[in-house]
């Protein structure tokens, strides 16, 4: 007859086994997910240099329509 406590202790390690093997899961999974989180912040910055970027030009286009609007109405 089988030993109980040798059962128990290879169901034990069966049990850590699947954690681990969950746990190693979940990393890469966590990983993929950084990686993908990394990406996604960094389009964001691209769209805010953009948008930073088309205001300055709106801006710029602004001063320029003000100064030609002055230059019009001078006599």
């Amino acid at each position: 007859m089988p030993d109980l406590t040798a059962i128990a202790q290879a169901v034990d390690a069966f049990k850590a086994m699947k954690d681990i093997a969950q746990a190693m899961v979940g990393l890469r999974d966590a990983a993929a997910f950084r990686e993908r989180q990394i990406e996604f912040q960094q389009r964001i910055i691209d769209a805010q240099s953009a948008i930073s970027l088309m205001q300055e030009e709106h801006s710029t286009l602004i001063t320029k329509i003000s100064d030609l609007e002055k230059e019009i109405a001078r006599p």
